[in-house]
């Protein structure tokens, strides 16, 4: 078994951050570290110019710049970056976590789009989760998810599905025909589900919590379950937009 460490580079120069590049480790068997909590970042902040932004934590500038919607490290589907399960390796304290646009060629602030802090108590040893950045201006939101890593059964993949689209109140989410998640509210997440591996390509799709199946969905994403992986499905934008603020899925890979 292998473990998946992503230090946290002190010194923000070009410099460092490619040092960070060159000691991710992308593995799937992931034991987490003994003292060290896991995170991943969704930068799901649909703005109408989608402008560079940076990821600093503690002060520290940890991510090249990305643009929406790119969960960091790693990536997903239907997202920015790539299909690595990728987490940054933390001590479990208070995270201070600011997101800016960055001047053209440096590190520094130029317009902060973001900054909370997560309390130490809320980070667990050994854990893995997920910072989701959702909404824009003085609405943006952190919303902290675990996430399960375990392998699933052979012939399933694991999902969990987490609202971030935040013009509709609650929603409900269809992979093909079936309806996998209800009623989920804005900013939350639903039980862990399974689909099976067929082989053959499905849509998932959101709709307002309660419309009938045969409606016509806000978004949809077409996928092959691959086998016993896990992801987080999450529903991003806005509905009723167009361009790059449209309501849309991606997955993020867990495991």
């Amino acid at each position: 078994m292998k473990k998946l460490i992503i230090p946290i580079i002190a010194i923000i120069t070009a410099v460092g951050l490619m040092s960070c590049e060159k000691n991710i480790q992308r593995e799937l068997d992931l034991v987490p570290t003994t003292g060290k909590a896991y995170i991943k970042i969704n930068y799901a902040m649909a703005y109408a110019v989608n402008s560079n932004a940076q990821l600093k934590i503690n002060g520290n500038r940890v991510s090249t710049t990305l643009t929406f919607p790119y969960p960091f490290p790693g990536g997903g589907l239907n997202t920015g970056g790539s299909s690595n399960p990728d987490y940054l390796a933390l001590d479990p304290k208070q995270i201070d976590l600011v997101v800016s646009r960055p001047k053209v060629g440096t590190s520094e602030d130029s317009v902060v789009l973001f900054s909370q802090s997560f309390a130490g108590n809320a980070i667990f040893f050994g854990t893995n989760y997920t910072i989701h950045l959702t909404d824009t201006g003085a609405n943006a939101k952190g919303v902290v998810v675990t996430d399960n890593i375990t392998l699933p059964d052979s012939g399933y993949s694991r999902f969990k599905y987490v609202n971030l689209l935040p013009n509709q109140t609650a929603l409900d989410l269809y992979y093909g025909t079936a309806k996998v998640a209800s009623n989920i509210a804005y900013q939350g997440s639903s039980p862990e589900f399974t689909v099976q591996v067929t082989g053959a390509a499905a849509s998932w799709a959101i709709r307002p919590a309660g419309a009938a199946s045969t409606t016509t969905a806000l978004a949809t994403y077409s996928m092959t379950v691959p086998n016993q992986r896990s992801f987080t499905v999450f529903s991003s934008g806005y509905s009723g937009t167009s361009g790059t603020r449209a309501a849309r899925i991606s997955l993020i890979y867990n495991r």
